[in-house]
């Protein structure tokens, strides 16, 4: 099936990326609330991309859209090791892995430009709060592009034959 919505070749193409550019990242997959179940059906580390805020404009008189909105990332590692000052360097360095895979994934998507698509631009990096024993980094990407997808569409109705005084007549 060829993909038609540019929020699915979009997804596709980021997940490409991603195996391509970080193949650290274990499981890439669109944001489905995975992480909030009691056991995430996830392998770790794992990358959940979701399509958020995107507003449509009108493109003047043309039957398209332009849209601008955010690709939202959300990296998720389980918190398994110390970063404190009594940790050996070994240990301190695995938990490291965390902001070293998102700067790794933020170099292989910052300035790219999926095809049929604007370069995606990170605007900020944050941590989620969890009460779970998970890390999790969002860093949302500007990102914009034509929607062209619908087209003009007309109702013909049939025209009603004229009528004088009740009857039907030229005019």
């Amino acid at each position: 099936m060829a993909l038609q919505s540019p929020f699915s070749k979009l997804l596709q193409q980021i997940k490409n990326r991603i195996i391509d550019q970080v193949p650290e990242i274990r499981y890439i997959n669109q944001e489905l609330g995975q992480l909030e179940e009691a056991r995430p059906p996830v392998t770790y580390p794992c990358v959940l991309i979701d399509m958020d805020e995107f507003e449509f404009t009108e493109a003047g008189n043309e039957p398209k859209q332009m849209a601008d909105g955010f690709v939202v990332i959300r990296l998720a590692l389980p918190s398994y090791s110390s970063s404190s000052n009594l940790a050996p360097d070994a240990v301190f360095e695995k938990a490291m892995d965390y902001y070293e895979l998102e700067y790794k994934l933020y170099t292989a998507l910052h300035n790219w430009a999926p095809t049929g698509f604007s370069r995606m631009l990170r605007k900020k990096a944050g941590t989620e709060k969890r009460e779970d024993n998970k890390r999790v980094r969002i860093m949302p990407f500007a990102i914009n592009f034509e929607d062209s997808g619908a087209k003009k569409t007309y109702t013909i109705r049939a025209t009603p034959e004229p009528r004088i005084n009740g009857e039907i007549g030229e005019v």
